[in-house]
């Protein structure tokens, strides 16, 4: 489906452009003409330039040349033909649609099924246009183009009121250690909508750097105070917080306060699922234990025997691995004995079904709380003009933005810490995460890469997404 918003009016030019390439796709475009024919015959150089209407906000701009008409917001180009008073436009040779002209040497009157719209001459492009699409109900994409900058802008608007709406993590790869596209990692999942890249991360592993939850599922947690992090209840409520893992393990000869979920610590003690690689741990102590129930908040396992893990070779998911190194707290565990564990996260919100990190929090309490010169961050990471993706949410948390910024590109040059919390600001953020961005910055619409990633070999590999998805089950373990 070609990229038009459901709101467009249809009294605009730009619309009828639009609506006749979606006929075309579909393959229902027919040729239309009008029978008005108006005399002299079009001058072609009274046409050629740039052409917008300020009482429209979307699709308003184009750009006549010489055998093309081109739309800036939408990175389209359309051919065209003079016919007498008419332009036939047209995408491929002989579909098209005849609209009548009628020119003067500021204005351009346009006529097409019985509507019509006058254009004004300019010499630049306007400072603005927005395309908008509603991909569900509940989710809107806006594609901003802007003259200040200049800079090339997606955001997505996600209602979340709706009880078939979810915004979830996914894992490139499905596992801790890799990186994967954006759109792959999307495209992987069923039923989803949208999707932007995430955390930060190792570029040589490709684990991403903070806390992650998928699906309820702890994919990784860290037991230390950490930057902010961007996550959603199980109530469909939004966080942005410093969140911190804390977890414990109880057994029948007392608790033993856990470290972390799949990390490597000297001298700790850490809990292993199926995301875990499962490296060689250096002599470390392990007990495997088999996934028995969830009780409320409690995960209840058995312990297997001693050599189990040398038999099985890997972590499924069924499968729990409690590591140890230079620690003695395990020794207790016996082969058969339950061990429930207790995980979750500080500050204390409610459980989280997601989670990933990001690099600073820049809009809290509705105040920008960004700087370009911020603690622990370099003045070239803040103050300078990069690609930037970012996550917000309204004052009253019922909608999330997801928002991208291109960059290091003449058409959009990025945008500072400072600039970007501005932005996010105004598209009614109350509390907002900057995400990793550069190269890796991106925004998949339906299935489409919808932004210009900045890397000259496009499309980066990343580590974690987040995902707009319709219709999805929990799986809640």
């Amino acid at each position: 489906m070609d990229r038009v918003g459901n709101d467009l009016s249809m009294k605009t030019l730009a619309v009828i452009l639009l609506l006749f390439i979606i006929a075309l796709y579909r393959g229902s475009a027919q040729e239309h003409h009008q029978t008005v024919s108006l005399k002299p015959r079009i001058d072609k150089s009274a046409i050629l330039g740039i052409w917008w209407s300020p009482e429209m906000q979307q699709s308003a701009a184009f750009q006549i040349e010489d055998s093309a008409i081109y739309y800036p917001d939408q990175f389209a180009q359309y051919t065209y033909v003079l016919r007498n008073d008419s332009l036939f436009v047209s995408r491929d040779e002989g579909v098209g649609i005849s609209v009548i002209v009628r020119v003067t040497a500021d204005t351009l009157v346009l006529s097409a099924f019985g509507h019509e719209d006058t254009f004004t001459r300019t010499e630049t492009q306007p400072p603005e246009s927005i395309t908008t699409l509603t991909v569900a109900d509940g989710v809107v994409h806006q594609h901003i183009v802007r003259k200040a900058g200049p800079w090339n802008i997606h955001t997505l608007s996600i209602e979340m009121n709706r009880s078939e709406l979810d915004i979830l993590s996914a894992l490139a790869l499905d596992s801790l250690l890799g990186r994967e596209r954006t759109s792959s990692i999307a495209k992987r999942h069923p039923n989803v909508l949208a999707a932007i890249n995430a955390d930060f991360f190792n570029m040589k592993t490709g684990e991403a750097d903070l806390n992650q939850v998928m699906e309820g599922e702890i994919v990784k947690g860290v037991k230390k105070p950490l930057r902010s992090q961007f996550g959603v209840g199980y109530s469909r409520t939004p966080y942005i917080e410093s969140f911190m893992f804390e977890g414990s393990a109880i057994t029948r000869r007392g608790v033993i306060r856990i470290d972390g979920v799949n990390i490597g610590a000297d001298s700790a003690i850490v809990l292993l699922n199926h995301f875990s690689d499962w490296p060689d741990r250096n002599g470390a102590t392990i007990v495997a234990l088999k996934f028995a129930h969830i009780a409320g908040d409690t995960i209840v396992t058995v312990a297997f025997a001693n050599d189990y893990m040398g038999k099985l070779g890997r972590i499924n998911d069924s499968v729990y691995v409690l590591a140890a190194t230079k620690r003695t707290e395990l020794n207790g565990i016996a082969p058969r004995d339950t061990v429930k564990f207790v995980l979750g996260f500080l500050p204390k919100t409610e459980r989280l079904k997601t989670l990933v990190g990001g690099l600073p929090a820049i809009i809290r309490d509705g105040e920008i709380i960004a700087q370009d010169s911020m603690p622990g961050m370099s003045r070239r990471f803040s103050e300078t003009r990069h690609p930037r993706t970012g996550v917000g949410f309204s004052k009253d948390g019922h909608t999330v933005y997801f928002v991208t910024v291109d960059g290091r590109q003449e058409s959009s040059v990025g945008m500072s810490l400072t600039e970007f919390a501005e932005l996010m600001l105004e598209l009614g953020c109350y509390y907002a995460l900057n995400l990793d961005g550069g190269g890796s910055t991106t925004m998949v619409v339906e299935g489409k890469v919808v932004n210009s990633p900045s890397d000259a070999t496009g499309e980066r590999p990343v580590a974690n997404v987040l995902m707009v998805v319709i219709g999805h089950p929990m799986s809640g373990k």
